[in-house]
């Protein structure tokens, strides 16, 4: 976008997913959805033991958080 003129956030805002760590890296900064991925995956790993055991599991849902960096 830089290359091409166009002003982030002014003129075009910019949103990542997962809050890597390069997202607090760039230039502007880049806002993003971050989720628990460590929790997701303890999570994951007891509903498939729960499910090999033969128990019928719910879904996993882990709540997203929005990280406002430069870009929106």
């Amino acid at each position: 976008l830089r290359e091409r003129g166009i002003e982030v956030p002014s003129a075009m805002k910019v949103i990542g997913f997962d809050d890597l760590p390069l997202a607090s890296q760039t230039a502007p900064p880049l806002t993003t959805v971050r989720q628990d991925i460590a929790a997701g995956a303890r999570g994951l790993v007891d509903l498939l033991l729960r499910r090999l055991a033969g128990e019928e599991t719910e879904s996993l849902v882990l709540p997203p958080q929005l990280v406002v960096r430069g870009t929106a």
